[in-house]
């Protein structure tokens, strides 16, 4: 069994054995080549089709598994970036360390929020208004106002950092998030909701 493949069956029991279920009841993803920065990891997404809980699984060089989806998410996300980067946010922008966050620590569905939804590769503005809901104009003034891009905050002196940002969930929802850290570290994040799930259509499924 080569590494890949010893890897992709490590992933999927600790995934199994988290989710509480078989892990043949698992859908397992290699989502490495969505990082740009991850040289050194493997990164692996597990999804539980029943409820759409999810685990993500990071293998380092040693070969040792990280569950970045868990309460210790923003520790061991450090330590992969540091080991990744050298420092915290070297080399990554606002957007890339926002998805970083958002998708490892909590689950990979979803959208950073940013002008790019408004380029042709991505759904049109239309696809995503929820047509039992709140008004169309009040759901596009939503999206609207939640497309401007991450804000990252770096003072040179300190090396520490925030970075805000809006993530459009799969469920339908908005999350507000607001993080800070430092060359070594994320030390803190907090998450609001600017809009309950179900208030948009997802327009990827």
């Amino acid at each position: 069994m080569n590494t890949v493949e010893d890897q992709t069956k490590k992933a999927a029991l600790l995934a199994g054995s988290l989710l509480g279920v078989d892990s043949s009841q698992l859908s397992l993803e290699d989502i490495t080549p969505s990082f740009s920065w991850a040289k050194r990891h493997k990164i692996y997404w597990a999804l539980k089709q029943r409820d759409r809980r999810s685990v993500v699984v990071i293998f380092g060089p040693n070969d040792s598994p990280f569950v970045t989806t868990s309460q210790s998410g923003l520790s061991l996300l450090s330590l992969i970036l540091v080991d990744e980067l050298g420092t915290i946010p070297d080399g990554l922008g606002a957007s890339e360390l926002a998805a970083a966050v958002r998708r490892l620590t909590l689950s990979p569905q979803g959208l950073v929020g940013s002008p790019e939804m408004l380029k042709p590769a991505f759904p049109p503005l239309e696809a995503w208004i929820r047509s039992q809901g709140i008004p169309a104009d009040q759901q596009t003034k939503l999206i609207r106002q939640n497309m401007a891009s991450p804000v990252l905050q770096i003072d040179p002196k300190t090396k520490k950092w925030s970075l805000d940002f809006s993530y459009f969930n799969e469920r339908g929802g908005i999350e507000g998030w607001h993080l800070e850290g430092n060359d070594r570290e994320i030390s803190s994040s907090k998450l609001r909701s600017i809009a309950a799930d179900e208030t948009l259509n997802w327009p990827f499924e």
